[in-house]
């Protein structure tokens, strides 16, 4: 959902601004009726054995749900060693 501000209500409502973004909502940030920023939320981050869980909520075969948590876990490794080089 897009939801438009302008400045005046940024300073004025900003914790609840920022609720509707942390909800997933975006919000259009206008100057004098000019859109001067968009504010969406920031991604966040999914460990290997969450997304495992939310894929067996959408019912896929257990062992496509297991075979994606390996694949995860092994970027995941190899992520981190890069960060080590």
């Amino acid at each position: 959902m897009t939801a438009t501000a302008t400045t005046a209500d940024l300073e004025r409502d900003s914790s609840r601004i920022l609720e509707q973004i942390e909800r997933g909502g975006t919000v259009v940030i206008e100057k004098h009726g000019v859109p001067v920023c968009v504010m969406i939320p920031q991604p966040r981050k999914t460990s290997a054995t969450e997304l495992s869980h939310k894929l067996r909520r959408l019912q896929p075969a257990p062992e496509a749900a297991d075979e994606m948590e390996a694949i995860l876990n092994q970027m995941n490794d190899a992520s981190r060693s890069s960060y080590l080089d």
